[in-house]
């Protein structure tokens, strides 16, 4: 990456997907096997759906589950860019979760210029794919439950927030009023686990969540 920035090869994340395999495989330590390899992968990254661009900006107050509920309003980038200040404030604010904070950063964010143009290059190179819509089903052994999922896990998390909404549950960003459960992996922050004592969610682990997926009681 030094050497991508220093020999003038990338100026943001959006130049990755102009390289081609002769300029990587010219750098230092870098052959063609390996080039082609970065290529790919840079190439690959393109079919993530949308939550998975969004997250990567890092829109302040936004996370994982933030991102993908903008996604899903959003459905693709190209919508995204053409909501105007007011669609933003109108579409986004009726998100569930989404307080006036994260509706103003989000405002800002599209607003900002350099930001903007960066998701414009992005669009143009093809980045994400439309966002699917997740599905919460109905009466399954989570429904009318909330889940806050935090720390390292034996899954990835989005996985993790899948099966919770195969069970039926919903998923929240961070713990809040009506947050039911904090599923807690390793190496929980303490501000989730002070937010659980707050809104006086249950504090759970990745097994009794496996237990509460087959019926069985946390």
């Amino acid at each position: 990456m030094d050497q991508l920035v220093d020999g003038g090869l990338i100026g943001d994340v959006a130049d990755l997907y102009d390289l081609d395999v002769p300029r990587v495989a010219a750098l230092e330590r870098m052959g063609d096997k390996s080039a082609q390899n970065l290529i790919d992968a840079i190439a690959g990254s393109k079919e993530r759906p949308l939550e998975r661009l969004i997250t990567g900006v890092g829109i302040e107050h936004v996370g994982q589950v933030a991102a993908r509920q903008l996604a899903e309003a959003a459905g693709e980038l190209a919508t995204l860019l053409g909501w105007t200040p007011e669609e933003i404030e109108t579409r986004v604010g009726a998100i569930a979760g989404f307080g006036p904070k994260m509706v103003e950063s989000v405002k800002g964010f599209m607003a900002d210029p350099t930001s903007r143009a960066l998701l414009e290059k992005l669009q143009l190179r093809g980045v994400s794919r439309r966002q699917p819509v997740a599905v919460v089903a109905e009466g399954g052994p989570l429904a009318g439950m909330s889940f806050c999922v935090t720390g390292v896990l034996s899954k990835k998390r989005e996985d993790v927030h899948a099966e919770i909404r195969a069970g039926g549950g919903e998923v929240h960003d961070k713990v809040k009023k009506g947050t039911t459960f904090l599923v807690a992996g390793a190496k929980v922050g303490k501000s989730k686990l002070d937010g659980a004592k707050k809104f006086g969610a249950q504090v759970i682990d990745e097994q009794a969540l496996g237990a509460m997926l087959k019926g069985e009681a946390p």
